[in-house]
């Protein structure tokens, strides 16, 4: 691969990531904690949501990552 496929490419990804980072800021600032009425329990399904976000979130970038390899392995071994 020559420097300016490389580079594009780079800047490909940069952006991909750029703009996954930023849909991610966005959905963490919308979340809301919602109000818990008076002689409710505690805990309420709604919190569930917000538990797992997190978890989600660590799934979709390992998820990525490991993507990210496999296409990196499959283009050298189709490069050799």
């Amino acid at each position: 691969m020559n420097s300016d496929t490389q580079s594009s490419k780079e800047r490909v990804e940069m952006l991909c990531d750029g703009v996954f980072a930023i849909a991610m800021t966005v959905l963490v600032l919308e979340l809301k904690v919602p109000d818990l009425p008076k002689g409710t329990p505690s805990v309420r399904p709604e919190f569930a949501g917000l538990a797992a976000f997190p978890g989600i979130l660590a799934i979709l970038v390992i998820r990525r990552r490991v993507e990210k390899r496999a296409i990196a392995e499959a283009r050298a071994a189709v490069a050799s």
